[in-house]
């Protein structure tokens, strides 16, 4: 199959569908407010999962959306899931009063975040190939975190006007729809079992290639990723607070500041995924990895605020590169008609991984009688040291562009 030629509206649409997928944190600015305004009937902890709920709905969505492309168009998805985000994101509106209510429609929204999230790469996959597709899934990553950081301060600023208007932020659903829809076409299929009668999905479904052991492990691989990727998220807080010789490096306005610098540097990393696929190929991903510990490292060694951002920004750029080399690896080792199934796994392990990560941290942390804040940083640079080795040794020798064969066999 030659090299289909695509233009750049076609790229600006599939962009632009993956820009609202992290919406689920718009919602973050408004915590506070929502907090008082439900305490007196709910716990905190309830209350929370106003936050986290949509990503419980990655686990159980995603390992399922894999199935759901053999049943139904690109399009038919797509357009589901627009459906489903401005539901979900304006729902909290409509019922004010109700927190089970609100949470219903959080999960709802987390279910469209579940689609969306695989199916804007799927599509890079689906219209373009080799050095291209690397980058475009690069780009696809960072756009997705500079919508969601567009949309945390959309919905701090809507959230000052009241508590419910932030919710108002899922709007932006509306133009992005509007742009898919009238420019994105249903792809050509693939292989010749996708172009199978599709009457009968269990026999076609059963003509479909394995998934290797490689992909597996990048599969799994992605959990202890957020493991370890999430010592940042959970520990740079404690950090800035505890300081150096007991002088803090700041207050929680500063901690913000250090999370910024991170997303910002997860833009770059994933905007960065094509130049250094075409110079590492498939090693992108433990340097990636290398990336976040030595962000870990500066962090641990930290003398001052700004060595903090430095460390910061260091582990965004990583997590950039790495989240957008694993949807990467993940297509180029398995054949297109595995890809869908695949991204889907990947994005389920990734929820997974952000899910457990204290069940699983925290009493590695308690057995080698460390504490949370910077001691939490050494062990996670530890770790992210050895899980790129694994990477680094698992991805050695492998073709340097297996997504090549598979396209033949398409052809």
């Amino acid at each position: 199959m030659g090299v289909k030629k695509h233009g750049i509206l076609l790229k600006v649409a599939i962009l632009l569908s993956g820009f609202a997928v992290m919406g689920g944190a718009a919602v973050a600015p408004a915590m506070a407010i929502m907090t008082e305004q439900f305490s007196k009937e709910y716990s905190p902890t309830i209350i929370m999962l106003l936050a986290s709920i949509p990503q419980f709905s990655l686990i159980v969505i995603s390992p399922i959306f894999g199935k759901l492309t053999d049943i139904f168009k690109r399009r038919t998805l797509m357009t589901f899931a627009f459906a489903t985000y401005l539901i979900g994101g304006l729902g909290p509106f409509l019922v004010t009063e109700s927190l089970p209510l609100i949470l219903l429609f959080r999960f709802i929204l987390g279910v469209s975040m579940a689609i969306l999230i695989p199916l804007s790469a799927i599509f890079v996959d689906d219209f373009y190939e080799g050095q291209e597709k690397s980058t475009m899934l690069g780009f696809n990553l960072g756009v997705s975190l500079i919508g969601g950081t567009v949309l945390q301060y959309l919905g701090g600023y809507l959230a000052d006007i009241h508590w419910l208007t932030c919710f108002f932020v899922y709007l932006i659903i509306i133009p992005v729809a509007l742009v898919a829809f009238f420019v994105i076409p249903e792809p050509d299929k693939k292989t010749a079992v996708a172009t199978a009668d599709t009457t009968n999905v269990a026999a076609s479904v059963a003509k479909r290639s394995k998934i290797p052991v490689t992909a597996w492990i990048v599969i799994i691989g992605t959990t202890f990723y957020h493991i370890v990727f999430f010592t940042f998220v959970t520990n740079a807080a404690f950090l800035v607070d505890q300081g150096i010789d007991g002088v803090s490096f700041g207050t929680g306005a500063q901690a913000g500041m250090a999370f910024s610098f991170m997303t910002i540097g997860g833009a770059l990393g994933g905007l960065i995924l094509g130049p250094v696929y075409k110079f590492a190929n498939k090693q992108c991903l433990p340097i990636g990895i290398l990336l976040v510990s030595l962000g870990f490292a500066v962090c641990f060694f930290s003398t001052s605020l700004v060595m903090v951002f430095v460390g910061a920004l260091l582990c965004g750029i990583g997590n950039g590169l790495t989240m957008a080399a694993l949807n990467a690896v993940g297509a180029f080792v398995v054949k297109p008609d595995r890809a869908p199934l695949v991204l889907s796994l990947i994005v389920a392990f990734m929820g997974l991984g952000q899910t457990i990560q204290p069940l699983v941290f925290d009493p590695i942390l308690a057995a080698l009688g460390m504490s949370t804040g910077r001691e939490a940083f050494l062990v996670g640079l530890a770790m992210g040291v050895i899980l790129s080795a694994i990477f680094f040794f698992v991805l050695l020798g492998k073709k340097k562009d297996e997504d090549t064969t598979a396209d033949a066999n398409a052809a």
